[in-house]
């Protein structure tokens, strides 16, 4: 049931193949806008380390403006599912120059629930996605190397908290600092 959720999430944030315009001279992209999801957003830090942190979101409806068809309809389902729609989705995501934070939300549905099933699609840039858990800033976290762990090892943090699955890679002191200022 929620697997067929995140199989669809995963094609649905893909990227879309395009035909390559015919014509010799590059046609101007405007990048999307998106309303996305302003409370999902709010939760973000507003600075990190003195820098301020870029966010955007972007809402499911308007995730299936942007995907391809045949995703969307499966990530409908999946979200059929669990008793959501793509009204329920948004995913959040936010940079600064030493780091990143990223956060999925399905409004209403416990993070720990899914994040089984998401986990691996949010951890998909990862060849052997080493999970350890760990507390940063008091909160239960889980530490995510590629490959074997150590100290040294580059990690992403994976925290659970309510419907949000956050997603967070930077360097120490920051990384304290974020969980810190993450609900």
């Amino acid at each position: 049931m929620v697997a067929t959720l995140s199989v669809a999430i995963s094609l649905a944030i893909a990227p879309v193949a395009h035909a390559q315009d015919a014509s010799p001279t590059p046609t101007p992209f405007a990048a999307p806008s998106f309303v996305g999801d302003a409370q999902l957003v709010a939760l973000f830090p507003a600075t990190i380390a003195g820098e301020a942190l870029q966010t955007q979101s972007i809402n499911g409806n308007e995730l299936a403006s942007v995907a391809n068809a045949e995703a969307i309809a499966q990530l409908t389902a999946g979200l059929t599912l669990i008793g959501k729609t793509l009204d329920d989705l948004s995913l959040g995501f936010g940079s600064y120059s030493n780091g990143a934070i990223n956060a999925v939300r399905i409004k209403g549905v416990d993070a720990a629930t899914v994040a089984p099933q998401l986990l691996p699609l949010i951890l998909n840039d990862m060849a052997e996605p080493v999970q350890t858990a760990a507390t940063e800033a008091g909160k239960s976290v889980i530490r995510v190397t590629d490959g074997p762990d150590s100290p040294e090892a580059n990690a992403r943090y994976i925290y659970l908290h309510d419907d949000i699955i956050w997603d967070v890679e930077a360097p120490e002191p920051d990384l304290t600092e974020i969980f810190q200022n993450l609900p």
